[in-house]
């Protein structure tokens, strides 16, 4: 296999995968496998670490819970979230600081 680095594969293969998406459509594109280091990939990951692997779990776990357990689970996230909160302003007024950073 030629290098990636070489001026003439390089050009050849942007060519090449430019003319290759543009004969796909979006739906294929958007929906075709991902590949090691794809873009879609790519962005997955930076997603799943952004919003936490919890979100991406979060429909599975209510379609196997129920609509109770759903409404239990968000009620008791809300709790804990004032309470962090709530911990975070009183040390933030205790200590006289007006940031956290």
């Amino acid at each position: 296999r030629e290098s990636s680095y070489s001026t003439g594969s390089c050009i050849d293969r942007e060519n090449e995968m430019s003319e290759s998406d543009l004969e796909r459509s979006l739906l294929a594109r958007a929906f075709s496998p991902m590949g090691d280091g794809s873009l879609r990939a790519a962005i997955l990951a930076l997603l799943a670490s952004a919003m936490g692997t919890g979100m991406f779990s979060f429909p599975y776990l209510a379609s196997e819970s129920g609509l109770g357990m759903v409404t239990i689970y968000i009620g008791l996230g809300a709790i804990f979230s004032a309470g962090t909160m709530y911990m975070l302003a009183a040390v933030q007024m205790e200590q006289k600081v007006g940031s956290y950073g």
